[in-house]
């Protein structure tokens, strides 16, 4: 089953510590979107994983009178823009200010966008402050009082919005479980729907030279060769500095749902443009959530120089080592060239996100890959690995029994994980190590 995440965003003045609870229920897991200087004109997207809690929390910005200055306008648009895209929605204030009218503000055009909204008051860490709470039930909401700093109140928190909105376990229907579902993704106009409709023959998505065409994810059920696809038309990721209009705001957090409930992604590559900060910045996204990959280098019918696949691929070499086992392919959805090419290396990677691999099979190598490189000597014993499994597909994960599982470097996995590939394959697939003792 895929998982499809709820989204939740926070909305509040100035420092009542909207960060500090991403921050606090966020522990080990990265933000999807970082940070830039000048944190007020910020979203930062964040995929949670608290306890048995699993959503997308968006941090937003400080909200402040929209009239008072064209940064303020643009803050509250994409606060708006953030709601939109909620399925819950946290006020936060904090108990030092006790409630204003701008709380009440909030509030008010929180609940015009009929979702369900959820009061909280931050910093109530003793009982003085809870006393000084009960003014913000003149707003005639239930509130929950929270400790960010002194992790008070989060979980009855997170359980009240359970109630409402599932956090646990949500997933989609069965339907389309036999079907392998890409998620097409890249950077605006690089050419996502013109290829979506070149592999579906038809048109099926507005194709203009605006970036940005694409606002929200569009699935399109097809067949190939008596297979079943799931195609995902997300719209084009850009960098926040880049993010300018509502239209552009609009779908960032569908994109990243696109690629979460995925099994392969396509990420397409303007290749007169080539591999630029951002399309690093999406394959990294797309590996930490352990999808399956195929690069396209898309416009092809643009170059003019005949070496341009060399040059494109010592680029791809130098920048996107970390992806280096995605399986690259040369397209022009305008005229159609290579675009077979594409469902042989979908149907490839979708094989081997599916394959497992006997234990008795992969014993008989791993021996062989140990025995070739050992593990480095540190401590008083050297570290030994005696057996491995595979637990899993999708992405296949193999667990290793060692007697010291915590002295196993970063290095030596990726030898491993290289070594694997090597006898294995799994082409366009991550590969997960689990060392147990």
């Amino acid at each position: 089953m895929k998982k499809k995440l709820p989204v939740i965003s926070i909305i509040g003045r100035p420092n009542v510590g909207k960060s500090s609870f991403l921050n606090k229920v966020q522990r080990k897991r990265t933000a999807i979107v970082d940070d830039m200087p000048g944190v007020t004109r910020d979203r930062n997207y964040s995929i949670i994983n608290y306890d048995d809690y699993e959503f997308i929390l968006v941090d937003t910005a400080g909200m402040d009178n929209p009239e008072s200055s064209l940064l303020s306008a643009q803050i509250h648009q994409q606060i708006e823009v953030a709601i939109e895209e909620s399925d819950a929605i946290i006020v936060m204030s904090d108990v030092n200010n006790g409630w204003t009218s701008y709380d009440n503000e909030m509030l008010y055009f929180c609940k015009k966008f009929n979702k369900p909204v959820f009061l909280v008051v931050n910093k109530v860490d003793n009982e003085k402050r809870r006393n000084e709470s009960y003014e913000f039930f003149n707003s005639g909401e239930k509130i929950n009082t929270i400790s960010c700093a002194h992790n008070i109140g989060i979980e009855q928190l997170l359980e009240d919005i359970n109630q409402i909105i599932p956090l646990k376990a949500v997933e989609t229907n069965d339907e389309d479980e036999d079907s392998c579902h890409i998620a097409i993704v890249g950077k605006p106009n690089a050419g996502k729907s013109s290829l979506v409709n070149m592999i579906l023959g038809q048109q099926r998505m507005i194709v203009g030279d605006e970036a940005g065409t694409t606002r929200d994810s569009v699935d399109v059920k097809f067949k190939y060769q008596d297979k079943n696809f799931v195609l995902i038309d997300t719209a084009g990721i850009k960098k926040k500095m880049k993010v300018n209009s509502k239209i552009e705001h609009y779908s960032i957090v569908t994109s990243i749902k696109s690629i979460e409930r995925s099994d392969i992604v396509l990420l397409i590559i303007d290749s007169v443009e080539g591999i630029t900060d951002q399309v690093m910045r999406i394959a990294g996204d797309v590996s930490q959530r352990k999808k399956g990959i195929i690069i396209v280098f898309n416009k092809i019918d643009l170059l003019a120089l005949e070496n341009y696949k060399k040059t494109l691929l010592d680029d791809f070499d130098y920048k996107m080592k970390f992806v280096d086992y995605a399986p690259i392919v040369f397209v022009s959805a305008k005229n159609g060239e290579n675009m077979n090419n594409i469902f042989k290396a979908i149907d490839k990677v979708r094989q081997q996100l599916n394959r497992h691999i006997k234990t008795h099979d992969f014993n008989e190598i791993l021996i062989k890959i140990v025995n070739r490189h050992q593990p480095s000597i540190k401590g008083p014993t050297r570290v030994k690995i005696f057996y491995g499994s595979q637990i899993k597909s999708k992405p296949p994960t193999f667990v290793l029994k060692t007697n010291h599982p915590d002295r196993i470097d970063e290095a030596y996995k990726k030898y491993i994980i290289h070594q694997i590939r090597h006898h294995f394959d799994f082409t366009g697939c991550p590969i997960e190590l689990i060392f147990k003792n």
